[in-house]
């Protein structure tokens, strides 16, 4: 039921407050909410019920005529309204700085690999590699993977710049696209759901390797020792890797569906918290 309650708050953003308005929209909550209810007593799953009663109550187009209000005005009038194409260059931009902070995080964890492995063949009685082949090749490794890793990171913050807006500022989107955020919202709970679950398993199963190895230290091979700590790095990096694509995912549509942190109600308390500074400043 909440979904439906940022649903339609969200897709009212595009009506003008007046008590009319905000008389049709407790009616229509209203009625929603007995719908919902209706069909979750019939035995439908949570997504069924919510897009059924966003299908069958989300026609903002129609009670925008009923109520006399015109829509390419009222679009016109606000400060920065979305097109669908604006919606679809915003996620696809996303997906892609997600991916490459995800990356840039992963390469950071694997930097040390190889200097970890030269290291232990290096220590001992009879070292099997030189200090000079850790020099000449795992710090070359582990620099490369920083510098790439770090350049991924700062490259996914910069993708994000030109959509920064969207998180301290209101904007709006007429009905069709924002029935379409909230099904693609809907589809992309089961990929949030996978990420988090991929992430925990491998957290979990990432300290397999060192407690084996610490078990039987003293029995085990110096490179086998290495590999074990190398795959629990690895093993890390991938699940925090999907933490980041979870998160990373839930957030994007936090911003669009405007919920939460990112809410109408708490952008405008900041922007009147800075209207007020700035008129300090002036004075």
């Amino acid at each position: 039921m909440e979904t439906i309650i940022n649903y339609f708050d969200h897709i009212f953003l595009v009506l003008p407050p007046t008590a009319e308005v905000q008389k049709a929209k407790e009616e229509l909550l209203g009625m929603a909410e007995d719908r919902y209810h209706e069909l979750k007593e019939q035995g439908r799953s949570e997504n069924e019920a919510v897009g059924t009663v966003i299908e069958e109550f989300g026609n903002i187009d129609e009670l925008a005529a009923d109520l006399g209000v015109d829509f390419e005005t009222t679009n016109l009038e606000n400060q920065h309204f979305l097109s669908q194409k604006d919606v679809e260059s915003y996620l696809h931009t996303c997906e892609r700085a997600d991916r490459q902070l995800g990356l840039g995080v992963f390469l950071l964890f694997l930097s040390p690999a190889l200097l970890i492995i030269l290291g232990l063949l290096n220590s001992g009685m009879r070292p099997m590699v030189s200090p000079a082949v850790i020099g000449c090749v795992g710090v070359p490794f582990l620099l490369v993977f920083v510098a790439v890793g770090l350049c991924l990171i700062i490259f996914s913050s910069f993708s994000r710049r030109p959509f920064r807006y969207l998180e301290s500022e209101i904007f709006r989107m007429d009905y069709s696209t924002a029935a379409g955020v909230e099904e693609e919202y809907r589809a992309q709970q089961n990929n949030f759901v996978l990420c988090v679950m991929i992430g925990v398993v491998l957290l979990i199963v990432g300290v397999i390797p060192v407690i084996v190895m610490g078990i039987f230290y003293w029995t085990i091979p110096l490179i086998v020792r290495g590999i074990a700590v190398d795959a629990m790095m690895i093993l890390y990096g991938i699940g925090i890797f999907s933490f980041i694509l979870a998160g990373m995912s839930q957030k994007r549509f936090k911003i669009l569906r405007q919920t939460e942190r990112f809410s109408v109600k708490i952008k405008e308390r900041k922007i009147h918290r800075m209207q007020r500074r700035e008129k300090r400043r002036n004075k």
